[in-house]
């Protein structure tokens, strides 16, 4: 049965990611002295794409994890997963070459010159291109990373689940967990944090959660958990962001702590259903904006480049009256263009991958 409450933490990852790129780095971008405050501000907005990393490994191991002693295991996740990622984001990428090759001379304009080669973006390996090739990145498709580092992930994570025993598969899990703070802080570097060793504390902590909740001695303990996770939760976020502001944790750190802050979360949202954060995460709004979130994460930025560009005849920016009414549109247009896309677009390939069952033939 599905949890409105996952759905809504998945809202609310979108909505830190679109608040953290149309507000506080744009801020950031012509104000760099702005602040501790709004400097940790734009981390923790930005952070929204760990939130979402630690909700898909919780959900996709889970999923291979119910699913492990089904023959067909393997096809049927490949294949949904492709129903549910490529279209849009191909579609995107097409658009995007349309207008670095049909219309070049509209593209400078439109921040899509980039030479990071298109094969790249195809195979999800742009990442690598990018910390490894020197390419310009285009602003509409820098949000593609996280898919790249989600398509890598999703190649190695059901080898491990079916080679495994849960208890080997957690020691194995807890060791990789480990190898994203050490990654960020022996290679800061913006273009390495691209890769999926940067990031992969927030996927292997989702995906050990999805263990833990599946254990029996937990299940029985399940109601201590439900008061102790929402503690970690409060405390665990205002200690990384507190000690972030006064200068004391490392960025680095900072991004572990509030993985483990979000993996609580996470924690909360499956303990509790509806119930989470005082109905909150399973609230109308938040649980629909999760339901089109990737619409949302895919295309807010081509949205926000393009209304920029025809209204005010420049790229995005963050420093006046106009620029935060500029965002409020694309906000808005986002929204809708991720609505019509969820709804015409994505909808139908959803649908025909859900055909193919675990176990059982096509529907």
């Amino acid at each position: 049965m599905r949890n409105p409450a996952l759905d809504g933490v998945r809202g609310l990852a979108v909505l830190m990611v679109v608040f953290a790129h149309y507000v506080v780095l744009l801020y950031l971008k012509v104000t760099p002295d702005a602040g501790s405050f709004i400097t940790s501000l734009g981390y923790f907005g930005a952070a929204g794409v760990d939130l979402f990393f630690v909700l898909s490994g919780f959900l996709i191991c889970g999923i291979l994890l119910d699913n492990r002693s089904v023959p067909n295991v393997l096809r049927i996740f490949f294949l949904r997963r492709a129903c549910r990622i490529v279209p849009l984001y191909w579609l995107l990428l097409l658009m995007t070459w349309a207008a670095m090759h049909v219309l070049p001379n509209v593209a400078p304009q439109m921040s899509v010159v980039d030479t990071t080669p298109m094969w790249a973006y195809a195979s999800f390996t742009q990442n690598f291109a990018w910390a490894f090739g020197n390419h310009a990145i285009v602003s509409i498709l820098r949000p593609t990373w996280t898919l790249a580092i989600e398509e890598q992930f999703y190649l190695f994570l059901p080898v491990l689940v079916l080679l495994f025993s849960r208890a080997g598969l957690l020691l194995l899990l807890s060791g990789l967990w480990l190898l994203g703070p050490y990654a960020r802080f022996t290679e800061p570097l913006l273009t390495t944090q691209a890769l999926l060793p940067w990031k992969i504390d927030g996927l292997m902590a989702g995906a050990i959660l999805a263990i833990v909740v599946r254990d029996d001695g937990f299940l029985a303990a399940r109601d201590r958990w439900k008061a102790l996770v929402p503690v970690a939760v409060v405390g665990i976020t205002f200690v990384a962001v507190a000690t972030r502001v006064m200068g004391v944790m490392p960025a680095p750190f900072f991004k572990s702590a509030i993985v483990m802050a979000f993996m609580a979360l996470v924690l909360w949202a499956h303990l509790e259903g509806e119930k989470t954060v005082g109905g909150l995460l399973a609230s109308k709004p938040l649980v629909f904006l999760g339901q089109v979130s990737y619409g949302i994460y895919l295309l807010h930025q081509l949205v926000n480049v393009t209304m920029f560009r025809v209204l005010a005849g420049r790229h995005p920016g963050m420093v006046s009256a106009e620029d935060a009414g500029i965002a409020l549109i694309s906000t808005a247009v986002t929204l809708a263009v991720a609505v019509a896309s969820f709804r015409w677009f994505e909808g139908p390939f959803i649908a025909f991958g859900h055909r193919f069952r675990y176990g059982g033939a096509p529907r």
